[in-house]
């Protein structure tokens, strides 16, 4: 838990540093990666007359699939300037965790890549096109028949009752 004691806390900020376990930062399971860290933070938070100022950075590791290739990953996450504001939180203590993990959800990728560059997987064979060239992404444009373009179609065939008729 991050907490703050606002009656310590000066117009020019203080600075706070430390580090919460990865479960800090609540993951669905359907996330393509885990984090592999604890998560290392810095922030300032400034007495804003009544109000509190919070300028929050932190960084830790993540590794997972990249979602091109499937190859694994590790790669380190740097979010910087998370700004939280508290409207006269009063006197005492400030808990700032729940909102300074919901901004690091909010600012974690979607997916990992090895690579930019990444090639990804031929579509039709599963070849990983980083290290291999298949004879079929040779002929991506054949990757889609005309058959499957038209998929569709078929719906057009359906005779549906109508009660109304």
């Amino acid at each position: 838990m991050i907490k703050i004691i606002v009656e310590n806390l000066s117009i020019t900020g203080t600075k706070f540093n430390g580090e919460e376990p990865a479960d800090f930062i609540l993951l669905s399971n359907e996330e393509p990666y885990t984090i592999t860290t604890p998560i290392r933070y810095s922030f300032t938070a400034t007495l804003a007359i009544n109000d509190v100022v919070v300028k929050a950075n932190c960084n830790f590791k993540i590794a997972g699939k990249c979602g091109s290739c499937l190859k694994d990953v590790t790669e380190e996450i740097n979010i910087n300037d998370i700004y939280l504001y508290y409207e006269n939180p009063g006197q005492g203590e400030l808990d700032i965790s729940k909102d300074l993990s919901e901004e690091i959800s909010l600012n974690l990728p979607i997916n990992i890549v090895c690579d930019e560059n990444c090639k990804g997987l031929c579509p039709r064979c599963g070849t990983n096109l980083n290290t291999t060239n298949c004879n079929c992404s040779e002929k991506k444009e054949d990757l889609f028949s005309e058959e499957e373009d038209n998929i569709w179609d078929k719906l057009n065939e359906l005779k549906l009752d109508n009660p109304k008729n």
